[in-house]
C-alpha cells in the first residue's frame, strides 16, 4: 500500500516540474525575440546614419581635396632678385608696388602719417601684403599717382611682399572719385580674394581718386 500511495504524488509532481520547465522555456523566448527586435530596431534606425557619415565623409574628402587643389594654384610667384629696404627714413616697409603704366615703382611704408607720406606711399589699412583682404595705400597725387586716374578696367600691376618675397599680380576693376570722408572703399569684404586699394587726392584736393583691383 505504501509504494502505490506514493504514485498519483509523484505524478503531480513531474507534471508540475516539466510545467514549470515549459513555462521557463517560453519567457526566455519570449524574452529573446523582444531583445531581437530591440536590436534590429536600432540597426534600422543607425543605418541612415551611417550612410549620411560614410556620403559626409566622402564630400569632406572631396572638400580637402579641392582646397589642397586651391592652395596648389594660388601658388605665388616667389621673386629672389629684389631687394627692398627694411626701413625708408626710418619707416618700417611692408613691400613694394610696381605699376608700370603709369610708372610708379615705390616702397610701401607701414606708416601713413604726414610725415611718412612725404617718404614713400603708405598702408592705411588692411592685411598683411598680398594676404587674402583689401590692402590699402594712400599717397601724394604729385610724387606716385598723378596718373592714377588714367588707369582702365583690366590693367594690372604687381606687389611683393619684402618678407615672404611673393609676388602677386593684380587687375583694375574700377577707378572712380569719392568725398575725402568716404570710407566705404577701406572696408573688408573682398570675400576672401585679395584686393588692392589705391587712394590719393585730385587735382584739387577736395575729392579722393580711388584705384580698386583683385588678384588674378
Amino acid at each position: 500500500m505504501a509504494v502505490y500511495s506514493k504514485g498519483p504524488k509523484a505524478k503531480k509532481r513531474k507534471k508540475r516540474t516539466r510545467n514549470k520547465i515549459i513555462i521557463g522555456i517560453l519567457f526566455c523566448i519570449i524574452i529573446l525575440a523582444i531583445i531581437y527586435l530591440v536590436v534590429s530596431d536600432s540597426l534600422l534606425d543607425l543605418k541612415p546614419y551611417k550612410e549620411a557619415k560614410l556620403i559626409g565623409s566622402a564630400t569632406e574628402g572631396q572638400d580637402n581635396q579641392q582646397d589642397k587643389q586651391n592652395v596648389e594654384e594660388r601658388k605665388d610667384e616667389i621673386v629672389s632678385d629684389v631687394t627692398i629696404p627694411g626701413k625708408i627714413g626710418g619707416y618700417e616697409v611692408a613691400g613694394r608696388l610696381i605699376i608700370s603704366k603709369i610708372g610708379v615703382n615705390s616702397d610701401i611704408l607701414n606708416d601713413y602719417s604726414d610725415p611718412a607720406l612725404e617718404v614713400s606711399i603708405g598702408k592705411i589699412s588692411g592685411p598683411e601684403l598680398n594676404a587674402p583682404g583689401n590692402f590699402c595705400i594712400v599717397g601724394h597725387r604729385g610724387y606716385q599717382f598723378e596718373k592714377l586716374h588714367t588707369l582702365k578696367n583690366g590693367d594690372t600691376f604687381y606687389t611683393i611682399n619684402r618678407k615672404t618675397k611673393t609676388k602677386v599680380t593684380y587687375a583694375v576693376s574700377s577707378v572712380f572719385t569719392c568725398g575725402p570722408n568716404d570710407v566705404d572703399c577701406y572696408r573688408q569684404n573682398s570675400d576672401g580674394k585679395r584686393e588692392i586699394t589705391i587712394v590719393t587726392c585730385t587735382p584739387s584736393g577736395a575729392q579722393r581718386v580711388v584705384c580698386k583691383a583683385r588678384e588674378i
